[in-house]
């Protein structure tokens, strides 16, 4: 076998290594692309931080301490909805495992952050994102205190596709929210929504039925966005389960995950406004109960053709821009309703569902793609 011959068959061994290779060449592409973007954006925002930097020297030498709320001494501790108890340490001074925790803590929140969360969510993604420039543009050996994400005085591969998944987790939630004209609903026929789903969505569920739509939601609450890429990155031959990769990487909610298909209706349904993880799983659940009872009294598999996550906007282009429906669709953290390229938000879910109720009766006379009539139920609610 000459050498050409060689090279030819170990390339085709590694090609047929489809899942653990393919992974490991996409994450590197991307971690090249964010390395690059990464570096680009520090050195924009170079003399910014300067200037800030010289103004603080300024206003020390004459007052002792600084007299403005400057970017560059910004820290978690001073946030409202991505708040972080004795977290005082400015974000511009963060190491390397600071950065890293962040971006955890960022994607444990997002699916739970108010609309009125996004312009400081906007701040601390910048700030982090630039402070984290600076380990791609030079050597920092004292800022990269963790082991395993270095590689002597410069970060290596590990780390650079760990922030290329989870920033990129946090930058399309962004894009999308900015990309589409937002309109507030307003029109208070919330409360109708949420008795239909107390007396009769979960009634038709019955006590067996409510766990096993509880338990979905908690499959689907617990998987933040960007640990399956990581974990696939990680543990390419190791399958994908929610338990193992919480427990990788958030051993605190592991604990959790295993507790909450025990918790009964009533806290479910309390817990539905709230804007925390428990909330999230209380939102999902609604959503995946809604579900059932279109698929039970209308034979419509409503959440699979109407209800579209963050993660599956770009598989779904196609079916938002016909127009055949309105939809719930998750463009930041809650979801929102799609129409005719706008969307309706609020954080209240009940709200957004009687939106959806709404549009689907002015602008679709109350069918489903022409096929399935809800007019009964829209008229029963009031809609």
């Amino acid at each position: 076998m000459n050498k050409r011959t060689e090279i030819l068959a170990n390339l085709e061994k590694v090609l047929d290594q489809k899942t653990p290779t393919e992974t490991v060449f996409r994450h590197c592409i991307s971690a090249s692309i964010f390395m690059e973007l990464s570096r680009s954006n520090f050195i924009c925002m170079y003399r910014t931080i300067m200037d800030e930097s010289n103004q603080i020297q300024e206003e020390i030498k004459r007052h002792g301490v600084p007299k403005q709320d400057y970017s560059i001494l910004w820290s978690l501790d001073k946030a409202t909805h991505v708040y972080v108890p004795n977290s005082s340490l400015a974000i511009m001074s963060f190491k390397q495992s600071n950065v890293m925790d962040t971006l955890l803590m960022l994607t444990e929140r997002l699916d739970s952050l108010p609309f009125e969360a996004f312009d400081e969510l906007k701040m601390v993604v910048k700030l982090l994102y630039t402070r984290n420039g600076v380990f791609f543009c030079q050597e920092t050996p004292n800022l990269l205190d963790r082991e395993t994400m270095r590689d002597g005085n410069r970060i290596n591969r590990d780390y650079a596709i760990f922030c290329s998944i989870y920033f990129h987790a946090l930058f399309r939630r962004m894009y999308y929210y900015e990309l589409l004209e937002r309109i507030e609903i307003h029109h208070g026929d919330g409360e109708m929504v949420r008795e239909w789903v107390t007396d009769d969505v979960c009634k038709a569920l019955g006590a067996e039925g409510f766990e096993d739509c509880f338990q979905r939601s908690c499959e689907e609450a617990y998987a933040f966005p960007g640990d399956l890429e990581w974990f696939a990155y990680r543990y390419p031959n190791l399958p994908k389960q929610t338990g193992p990769i919480l427990g990788c990487f958030r051993p605190e909610y592991a604990k959790r995950y295993y507790t909450d298909y025990r918790l009964s209706k009533e806290a479910v349904l309390s817990a539905v406004q709230q804007p925390t993880h428990a909330g999230h799983c209380a939102r999902l659940f609604v959503i995946n109960a809604v579900d059932q009872y279109m698929k039970i009294h209308y034979s419509v598999p409503w959440k699979d053709g109407l209800v579209i996550p963050n993660n599956g906007m770009e598989g779904a282009q196609t079916k938002l821009f016909r127009n055949d429906a309105p939809y719930l669709v998750q463009v930041l953290s809650r979801y929102s309703v799609y129409h005719d390229r706008k969307i309706y938000s609020s954080n209240c879910l009940y709200e957004t569902i009687a939106m959806w109720m709404r549009l689907l009766k002015l602008h679709y006379a109350s069918q489903i793609y022409e096929r399935t009539d809800l007019k009964d139920l829209l008229d029963r609610l009031g809609i």
